[in-house]
């Protein structure tokens, strides 16, 4: 009985024990668990040392002798403006406005729509669906050819993009005319230039001396 009770009272120390230490267990974040950081809101800025590398979204607004200071790009809104120095990349679907001697003005149009403008310097990026639709010494007219609809058509510059299903129907010694051939019917026949790229899901049928006649497959 007495051999009984000891090993009772042992199991009651090693319960207590137990007791205390389990909740450290408990502390453990459990798997699979994910700890997010808060996204910046747009135009938020800081410091970084002047090697540090500039992270993705950010540009550089001014620089020092041992630190740059950044600005988030991330969540603007179509037309929002920068000043930014010169050397930064340029974020997707910014464009540079204007120059001066240490600094690029760049303005945000993501979320444009069809048939927007917005004039540029010449060696701005062109970001994607925009097309050059008028040239000067110094400056391109931009212009946003997405969103359109089916035979939408645009007047541009000989050396602009040409934006995913569009066609060039007519050329001339400066120009193009460029149409949306997206959401054609299929059987849909189309006649383009020679130079014309072919959007997916068309066919040649005819080509003659200074055309190619195209038809919609699906």
């Amino acid at each position: 009985m007495m051999f009984k009770k000891g090993m009772i009272a042992t199991l009651g120390v090693v319960a207590a024990t137990m007791f205390v230490t389990l909740p450290v267990q408990a502390a453990v974040k459990p798997v699979g668990q994910v700890t997010t950081l808060l996204e910046p809101s747009y135009g938020a800025t800081k410091q970084i040392a002047i090697w540090d590398v500039v992270p993705e979204n950010w540009v550089v607004t001014q620089v020092s002798v041992d630190t740059k200071t950044i600005k988030y790009t991330g969540g603007a809104t179509y037309g929002a403006r920068l000043q930014i120095v010169k050397n930064n990349l340029i974020p997707l679907n910014w464009v540079v406005t204007s120059a001066s001697f240490d600094y690029f003005y760049i303005t945000y149009v993501g979320g444009a729509e069809f048939g927007n403008r917005i004039q540029t310097i010449k060696t701005t990026p062109i970001p994607p669906n925009w097309v050059i639709t008028q040239a000067t010494t110094d400056y391109f007219t931009l212009t946003y050819a997405g969103g359109a609809q089916y035979g939408q058509m645009l007047l541009t510059t000989r050396t602009t993009p040409i934006p995913e299903n569009y066609v060039v129907t007519t050329v001339t010694t400066d120009n193009l005319w460029i149409k949306y051939v997206g959401g054609a019917p299929v059987g849909e026949s189309v006649r383009i230039a020679k130079l014309s790229p072919i959007p997916a899901g068309w066919e040649v049928t005819l080509v003659t001396t200074d055309s190619v006649w195209i038809v919609y497959r699906g």
